[in-house]
């Protein structure tokens, strides 16, 4: 769960623990993914409801692929779900990435126009250590 960014947007404000209908964003995206083995969040420790491992990309602020390669290591399972925490609706997606794993070792919600969101993806744990092993430094 990338729950970081600099949040200059918002005027400082951090954007995972802004509320919809009385709940914040980041535990939201907590929630799609609360049958998971183990819930890695990087970013600033903060207040999340469930079981959450923290842990921040290096240097903190490096950008996403940074983020994700900070969590990998936290993790253990063989399917390992992406998700920025800023995606209050994404619990429906969630069972439809991890099926389309079947066919793939990577899933992605795709917009109207074909732009693939790696921030709403599923991938299988071996197939998102190779990608990460192909880019070199993953900051920035």
């Amino acid at each position: 769960m990338l729950a970081g960014g600099r949040a200059t947007r918002l005027g400082g404000v951090a954007k995972p623990q802004l509320r919809l209908s009385g709940t914040t964003l980041l535990d939201r995206a907590v929630a799609a993914v609360a049958a998971a083995e183990r819930i890695v969040v990087v970013g600033p420790a903060q207040p999340v409801h469930g079981p959450a491992v923290f842990c921040r990309e290096e240097p903190p602020g490096a950008g996403p692929v940074a983020a994700v390669a900070a969590a990998l290591p936290h993790t253990t399972a063989q399917v390992v779900v992406l998700l920025a925490a800023d995606l209050p609706e994404i619990a429906p997606a969630v069972p439809v990435l991890v099926a389309a794993l079947q066919d793939a070792g990577a899933a992605t919600l795709v917009d109207a126009s074909g732009r693939a969101n790696y921030l709403a993806s599923a991938w299988r744990r071996h197939d998102l250590a190779v990608a990460l092993g192909t880019i070199g430094d993953p900051a920035g």
